[in-house]
């Protein structure tokens, strides 16, 4: 059984009367860190042989869903959101930022993201994290050009969904670097169950 489930709000190309404009894709991820996206949630959380898991579950990743983008991380089976500054997404997003960079002609930098993610992966300790927490703080450059001065353009298009997640990702990565919104050096005992 999964760990923890996300949902995203993905339009329709045609609206239907039915089912309406939008439907909740899912995504979920196991104890050992696997992601695996766009799964049959029903399916997945045992709908039908745990009922009351699979609804507070689902009812929870709906609550805090995002439009066009992945949501927020909620844990199985309560659908209690992760706390902020849980270090179990953190590995996620800087590799997504990583990806969004690339999209936005940044490879190097993007390289240097993922790179950042995969130690973080391997050794979550409070010393990686605390250089972690110093290496994003100065890649964000300052003034012209800073990445908080940037959007997101492919094929010559700004790219308004992809623009919005990197906005978000942007945002939760200043939280990290600042260590504001409850962000911690590292996995307490109390957090040592849980993936990263």
């Amino acid at each position: 059984m999964p760990v923890h489930v996300r949902a995203k709000w993905v339009p329709r190309k045609r609206r239907s009367l039915f089912f309406g404009a939008a439907y909740l894709s899912y995504d979920v991820r196991y104890a050992d860190g696997e992601v695996q996206s766009c799964v049959n949630i029903d399916d997945v959380l045992q709908g039908a042989r745990y009922p009351a898991d699979f609804h507070t579950t689902v009812s929870g990743a709906k609550a805090v869903a995002g439009r066009g983008v992945p949501g927020e991380w909620v844990d199985y089976p309560y659908g209690r959101r992760l706390p902020a500054g849980n270090l179990v997404s953190l590995p996620e997003d800087l590799s997504r930022f990583a990806f969004i960079l690339s999209a936005m002609g940044l490879n190097e930098l993007a390289r240097k993201y993922e790179a950042v993610a995969e130690k973080l992966r391997t050794d979550p300790s409070s010393r990686t994290v605390a250089e972690a927490r110093e290496w994003v703080l100065g890649s964000f450059g300052r003034g012209r050009g800073s990445l908080s001065d940037r959007y997101v353009y492919r094929d010559g298009a700004f790219d308004e969904g992809l623009n919005a997640e990197y906005e978000t990702l942007l945002r939760r990565l200043t939280d990290f670097a600042h260590n504001t919104g409850g962000w911690t050096d590292g996995l307490d005992d109390a957090d040592a169950g849980c993936p990263v």
